[in-house]
Order: C-alpha cells, then structure tokens, then sequence
C-alpha cells in the first residue's frame, strides 16, 4: 500500500504537503483544478492511468461552469471542500503487467470515491510521518556519533555544574550551623567547668559500674554453666517422664481393671474370713474333744493296769491305744476348702487370679 496512492497524487506537491494537515480544509475553485495524466512523473504506483473522451468533455463544460460561478462563490465567500471524484471521471485502468509479491497479475482496484481516497491519503501520511521519524531518530544518532566528544563535555559541564551548586548549598548549610553553634559556644563557656566535674565524677562512677559488671559478667557466666547443666538433666528427666508416662498409662489401665475387678473379689475375701472363722471354731472344737478322748483312754488305761490281773490283756489295751495314737497323727491334713471364683469379663486382668478357702 505504500507505493499505492490515489489520483490526489497527481497534483502538485503543495497540494500533497496540504494533505498531510488534517485540520486544514483545502479551498479549490473549479477552474484551478488540475487534471492528472500518464505522462507525469508523480505518479508512484504501476497502475497505467488514461483519460476517456468523455472525461475530456465533462472537464470542459465543469471549467466553463466555474467561470461563470466565479462570481457567486466570491460573493458568498463559501469554501468548497476537494472531491477527488471531480478529478477522476472515465479512468481507465488498466491491468498490471508485472507483480513482485507472488500474488496473482489480476488486480482489482478499489472502487474509486471519496473514501477510499480519503483512507488511502492517510495511510500514505501515516507512512510519511513514521519514515519522517524513522530519518529524524537516524540523524540524531548519526549526530550523536559524530559530536560524541562534544556531548560528553557538554553532560560533564552539566554534571560539574551540578555539583558545585549542591556543594554551594551544603556549605551554606554548614556555615549557617556554625555560626549558630557559635554563638551557643559563647553562652556555654560558663557551663563547661561545671561540665567538666560533672564529666569526672560520672567517671568514677563509671569505673565503679565497669567493676559490677565484671562481676555481673562472671556470675552470669557461672549460671549459664549451671543452666547448660540443667538443661542436660532436664532432657534425662525428659526421658524418663516420657517412660514414667507410658508407664502410668499402664497403671492406669491396669487400676481401671481392678476397680471393676476388686468388688468381686472383697466379697470373695468376705466369704473366705467366714470359711476361715468357721473353720478354726470346727478345729478347736475338734481338739477338745480329742484332749477328752484322750483323757478318757488314758484313764481307761490306768484303771485296766490297776484293777485287771491279766498282764496279757493289759498289754494288749496299751498297745491297742498307742497304736491309735499312731495312726491318728499319721492322717494327712485335710484338704483346702476352695470356693468358687466369680466369672471373669474381659476386662479383668489375667495375671490376676484370687483363691478363696472356706467349708
């Protein structure tokens, strides 16, 4: 499209700077038109362009039309705006003989009106500004790399400048700083003796505190001795609190079952006592009774060897009753009484286990 451009091109080249204004209404009477033809040079585009017969004729008969509405337009003093339509009428055009872009040879031509002569005027003055700042950007740096000397002295100057301007207003400020403090100076020489003793003494007592800090340092030294120490027995006691822990989960489980465990159990212990108590009143009693016999045989046994004058008999009676007495403390202890154990759940303890004794 930039080497495409409308009819509007064929005209002077005042007339093309014109066109690059879009604020600017151009003014053009019908009788200073000028008529665009091949053998031109302006034309930039391939396209062959040829004027009719009868565009000849309707360019005659619209120039003697202006003559005679000179006149009016003056008077009335209106301005016409271009229509490249007038200049373009009966075009032929006729087809490109060559094209460099692999497209096809048959072109078409945009219908030719006010338009597309309008769109394509600016596209062609876009491409004029942007080739204008294309050239412009390329003299500025050929500018640049020809006076790079000059400008580097000129950016020095400048930076130089720039410096002894703020270092003016620095010392300006410190200037300003001193003769205040100064004019303080004046005020606070009578200070400064007492200054002066109060700067000794606090001194002193600066060296005093130096002192208690040693000492502070010293002492706090010790107890971060002490405390890595503690913290040593506090990760072993750490230890074994997690172990006692584990452990008191156990006792805790463990004491769970026995509190369901140790109702059952105080009454097997109740019942046991009575077996027990029944079973020592059954013994003595029992013991009595054979201190009685034994008594009673032995008395037996006397008045036999008293009273009976057969030694045979006699004999036999003693020893029939040591025999007994053989006997008697031969026999085994008498089996334990047990009683029945309560039914164990599943959550009593299995290495647990209870014996009840009784009658």
């Amino acid at each position: 499209m930039s080497k495409l451009e409308s009819p509007v091109r064929a005209r002077s080249s005042n007339s093309s700077k014109r066109a690059d204004s879009p604020t600017k209404k151009r003014t053009s009477s019908p009788s200073k038109k000028r008529t665009s033809s091949p053998s031109k040079k302006r034309l930039d585009s391939p396209v062959k362009v040829r004027l009719a017969p009868e565009a000849k004729k309707s360019e005659s008969s619209k120039s003697e039309k202006s003559k005679r509405g000179r006149s009016k337009s003056r008077s009335r003093k209106e301005k016409k705006e271009f229509n490249p339509d007038d200049l373009v009428v009966g075009l032929v055009i006729e087809p490109y003989e060559s094209w460099d872009f692999g497209k096809p040879k048959d072109f078409k031509r945009p219908s030719n009106n006010k338009k597309n002569n309008k769109a394509a005027t600016t596209i062609q003055r876009c491409m004029r500004g942007w080739w204008a700042r294309i050239l412009f950007k390329i003299k500025m740096m050929e500018f640049k790399i020809e006076h790079k000397d000059l400008l580097t002295k000129r950016a020095l100057a400048k930076v130089k400048d720039k410096q002894k301007s703020k270092k003016e207003k620095v010392r300006r400020k410190m200037e300003e700083k001193q003769q205040k403090s100064l004019a303080k100076l004046s005020k606070d020489e009578e200070m400064r003796q007492e200054a002066q003793k109060l700067i000794q003494q606090l001194r002193n007592e600066n060296k005093k505190l130096r002192e208690k800090n040693q000492k502070v340092f010293d002492a706090c030294k010790n107890l971060k001795e002490q405390n890595e120490r503690l913290e040593n027995t506090t990760t072993v006691a750490e230890g074994n609190i997690d172990t006692l822990n584990k452990h008191a989960k156990q006792i805790e489980e463990t004491h769970k079952k026995l509190k369901i465990v140790e109702p059952r159990y105080k009454e097997s212990v109740e019942q046991l006592a009575e077996a027990v108590e029944l079973r020592r009143q059954f013994c003595l009693t029992e013991r009595q009774m054979k201190l009685m016999y034994v008594k009673c045989v032995g008395g037996i046994v006397d008045l036999a060897e008293d009273k009976l004058k057969d030694r045979d008999l006699v004999d036999e009676i003693v020893g029939y009753v040591l025999e007994t007495e053989n006997v008697d403390n031969e026999e085994p202890v008498p089996q334990q009484i047990t009683v029945e154990e309560p039914e164990s759940d599943e959550d009593s303890l299995d290495g647990y286990s209870v014996h009840s004794y009784g009658s």
